[in-house]
């Protein structure tokens, strides 16, 4: 798989929308529970524009890190950022 994903950063770079290819990455690296590599896509991609606490509650191919603690404080800090854009919006 990191061929296939060092394919994909190499091709997801070249476009304006990069954050949704770090999410696709640490969905494919979150299916086999690969936490630490899950994470760090995930990390890059709210921080590069995708800061989309409902998405990353409801994706199903989280599933598998979802229990770990470093995902659990990344849901935490997600949420709170989310909150805080609710509350902007208001």
């Amino acid at each position: 798989m990191t061929t296939l994903a060092k394919q994909a950063e190499d091709v997801g770079r070249r476009f304006g929308h990069f954050h949704h290819t770090a999410f696709t990455l640490a969905r494919a690296y979150a299916i086999p529970g690969r936490t630490d590599e899950a994470l760090a896509w995930l990390c890059k991609a709210a921080g590069d524009g995708y800061p989309c606490y409902p998405a990353f509650v409801d994706d199903r191919t989280l599933d598998r890190i979802r229990t770990a603690k470093p995902f659990v404080d990344f849901l935490a800090e997600q949420q709170a950022q989310w909150e805080r854009f609710k509350q902007l919006a208001q």
